[in-house]
């Protein structure tokens, strides 16, 4: 299994202390996570687009932080055994095709608000065959487990292949991941562009029946009443104040007073508040891509410290992972980076998804 923990290095860190923050500590983050995603999965808008993704996005997030904080309290590395093998290699694998389900649900959705649903969906189609190939490899991998115990000289090398293809396989969804946050990452800036091509001429994106009021300079009376006839024509509604105004702008002409008249500007630019609006929704887009590449970057140091050990143990190498302290803070590490990870898979959901 991969990060086992021999018992004499329990014995060698429990000294240090370090042992019980990094189990522990790392249990009781998990759990944090976990309510962290509950809490969004209930903040959710009733009106955000794709509500049905991101509802399973935080359900699956709940998911690894129950797995996680229950493979690290029963049976940490296999250092306490207290379980079969067969079912820590369940808690220890499975977590990881629901992350890469999670990453795949979330490059969904930000596809689909982007527009780009042609272009990211043949890489969509490879990327569900890996997952399917790591699903199955998790459930060999833990009958595997099982087979070198009862036979540890004729498995052992087929199980470490077997695991060294499961981590690369893996390498490869990230890798396909990471491609997919620079096409997302083009064409939001190509959309970008585009869009600040039709506002200078004059055309704006989602309101093209908006009719465009003109600049009137005009007395204040007939000014009020050209900015009440422009935003009523822009917004296709009426206000009972603007009603009630007009009949007493009607009744203090009827009474003929004399008012002096003023030159007054009337600007009313529907486009600035379009260009506003879309310039926020695509810069939530992008801070999306961001999170998602970063949290990529994560996964592909997690997975590329796994081949590596995988490699070291193959061709005797276990010299460079045998040390209890370094190989502590590198484990350490690719925990947080998991860690780090769910968080910001909660984070992009509350802060850019529900708000497009």
């Amino acid at each position: 299994m991969s990060y086992s923990f021999p018992i004499s290095w329990s014995k060698e860190l429990q000294s240090w202390y370090l042992w019980e923050i990094h189990i522990y500590g790392l249990a009781v983050a998990w759990f944090i996570v976990g309510l962290i995603a509950f809490a969004v999965a209930l903040n959710i808008r009733s009106e955000a687009r794709e509500k049905g993704l991101l509802n399973r996005v935080c359900a699956y997030l709940c998911l690894c932080a129950i797995l996680r904080a229950m493979y690290l309290l029963i049976d940490p590395y296999e250092a306490k055994e207290r379980t079969v093998p067969f079912f820590s290699r369940f808690l220890y694998v499975v977590i990881h095709p629901v992350m890469l389900l999670i990453f795949a649900l979330e490059f969904i959705c930000i596809t689909r608000l982007v527009g780009q649903r042609t272009k990211a969906i043949k890489s969509f189609d490879n990327v569900s065959l890996l997952q399917f190939l790591t699903v199955v490899a998790s459930i060999v991998l833990g009958v595997f487990e099982v087979l070198t115990s009862i036979y540890p000289t004729g498995l052992r090398a087929a199980y470490a292949l077997l695991q060294l293809l499961y981590w690369l396989a893996h390498c490869g969804i990230t890798i396909s991941y990471l491609h997919c946050g620079v096409i997302m990452l083009r064409a939001l800036a190509k959309k970008g562009e585009c869009n600040s091509y039709h506002l200078r001429k004059g055309e704006y994106l989602n309101s093209t029946n908006i009719p465009v009021p003109k600049i009137r300079v005009t007395d204040e009376n007939e000014c009020s009443r050209s900015l009440r006839s422009d935003f009523s024509s822009c917004l296709n509604s009426t206000d009972d104040v603007n009603k009630s105004s007009l009949n007493e702008d009607d009744g203090s002409n009827g009474q003929q007073q004399s008012v002096k008249s003023v030159p007054v500007v009337a600007v009313v630019l529907p486009a600035d508040i379009t260009r506003a609006t879309e310039d926020k929704r695509n810069l939530l887009l992008k801070q999306t891509v961001y999170c998602l590449y970063f949290t990529a970057c994560l996964s592909l140091f997690h997975c590329a410290w796994l081949v590596y050990e995988q490699i070291a143990r193959l061709i005797g190498w276990e010299k460079l992972i045998s040390l209890p302290l370094i190989w502590l803070v590198i484990v350490t590490l690719c925990r947080l980076s998991e860690l780090l990870w769910a968080f910001l898979m909660a984070y992009t959901v509350q802060r850019c998804f529900n708000r497009v």
